[in-house]
């Protein structure tokens, strides 16, 4: 990550898949798990209080070869 992100098309590419994922997190409401741009996975969890998101819980960077096994444990809604 840091080395792709050590130039301006790769930290781009990073900064857009973030917010795609955020975006899709905070209209769901759910947590969403995707692959990012550099063939990683990345996944956000929204923070619900009272009905609304207030934060959100973001993992990533993980070389995941079992993403079905992932989304067995944190299935996505």
């Amino acid at each position: 990550c840091n080395i792709i992100q050590s130039n301006n098309l790769g930290h781009k590419r990073c900064h857009c898949s973030d917010e795609t994922i955020l975006n899709k997190c905070a209209q769901t409401e759910s947590i969403q798990i995707h692959t990012c741009h550099a063939g990683l996975t990345d996944m956000a969890v929204p923070v619900v209080y009272n009905n609304n998101v207030i934060a959100y819980i973001i993992l990533g960077q993980i070389k995941n070869t079992n993403f079905k096994l992932c989304a067995l444990i944190f299935p996505v809604h």
